[in-house]
Protein backbone atom coordinates (compact mmCIF):
# COMPACT_ATOMS: atom_id res chain seq x y z
CA UNK A 1 0.00 0.00 0.00
CA UNK A 2 1.37 3.73 -1.36
CA UNK A 3 -0.60 6.62 -0.42
CA UNK A 4 -4.24 5.96 -0.95
CA UNK A 5 -3.70 3.37 -3.34
CA UNK A 6 -4.61 -0.39 -2.37
CA UNK A 7 -2.84 -3.09 -4.94
CA UNK A 8 -6.54 -5.24 -6.58
CA UNK A 9 -6.31 -8.74 -7.45
CA UNK A 10 -6.76 -8.66 -11.70
CA UNK A 11 -9.50 -9.59 -12.90
CA UNK A 12 -7.69 -11.70 -15.69
CA UNK A 13 -4.96 -14.36 -15.34
CA UNK A 14 -1.51 -12.45 -15.66
CA UNK A 15 0.10 -12.41 -18.69
CA UNK A 16 2.31 -14.89 -20.02
CA UNK A 17 5.38 -13.10 -21.62
CA UNK A 18 7.75 -15.97 -21.47
CA UNK A 19 9.81 -16.48 -24.80
CA UNK A 20 8.70 -19.34 -27.03
CA UNK A 21 10.41 -22.64 -25.96
CA UNK A 22 12.72 -24.39 -28.77
CA UNK A 23 10.98 -27.69 -30.09
CA UNK A 24 13.61 -30.12 -29.11
CA UNK A 25 16.00 -29.80 -25.87
CA UNK A 26 18.84 -32.63 -26.73
CA UNK A 27 20.81 -33.60 -23.54
CA UNK A 28 19.00 -31.92 -21.06
CA UNK A 29 16.59 -34.54 -19.42
CA UNK A 30 18.47 -34.73 -16.20
CA UNK A 31 18.64 -31.26 -15.61
CA UNK A 32 15.04 -29.80 -17.21
CA UNK A 33 13.13 -32.20 -14.60
CA UNK A 34 15.51 -30.66 -11.41
CA UNK A 35 14.11 -27.78 -12.87
CA UNK A 36 10.50 -28.40 -13.08
CA UNK A 37 10.85 -30.17 -9.45
CA UNK A 38 12.52 -27.19 -8.30
CA UNK A 39 9.89 -24.42 -9.33
CA UNK A 40 6.94 -26.26 -8.16
CA UNK A 41 5.03 -24.53 -5.51
CA UNK A 42 6.17 -25.48 -1.86
CA UNK A 43 9.67 -26.32 -2.76
CA UNK A 44 10.84 -23.50 -0.58
CA UNK A 45 13.31 -22.44 -3.71
CA UNK A 46 12.58 -18.02 -3.90
CA UNK A 47 14.84 -18.29 -7.50
CA UNK A 48 16.59 -20.34 -9.34
CA UNK A 49 19.89 -19.42 -11.20
CA UNK A 50 21.23 -21.20 -14.36
CA UNK A 51 24.55 -20.71 -15.33
CA UNK A 52 26.90 -21.62 -17.71
CA UNK A 53 29.00 -21.03 -20.84
CA UNK A 54 27.12 -18.61 -23.63
CA UNK A 55 25.62 -20.87 -26.07
CA UNK A 56 25.51 -23.61 -23.95
CA UNK A 57 21.60 -23.63 -24.32
CA UNK A 58 20.70 -21.79 -20.63
CA UNK A 59 17.73 -20.12 -21.90
CA UNK A 60 16.39 -22.81 -23.78
CA UNK A 61 16.58 -25.00 -20.83
CA UNK A 62 14.96 -22.25 -18.50
CA UNK A 63 12.23 -21.36 -21.13
CA UNK A 64 11.57 -25.17 -20.96
CA UNK A 65 11.70 -25.80 -17.59
CA UNK A 66 9.00 -22.54 -16.92
CA UNK A 67 6.35 -24.21 -19.58
CA UNK A 68 6.32 -27.84 -18.05
CA UNK A 69 6.08 -26.31 -14.87
CA UNK A 70 2.81 -24.25 -15.91
CA UNK A 71 1.60 -27.07 -17.23
CA UNK A 72 2.15 -29.39 -14.11
CA UNK A 73 1.28 -26.33 -11.81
Amino acid sequence: MYGDYYAQPPDRPPARTLPDAPEALVGRERELWELVAVLEPGSGAPAVVVAGLAGVGKSALAVTAAERALEHG
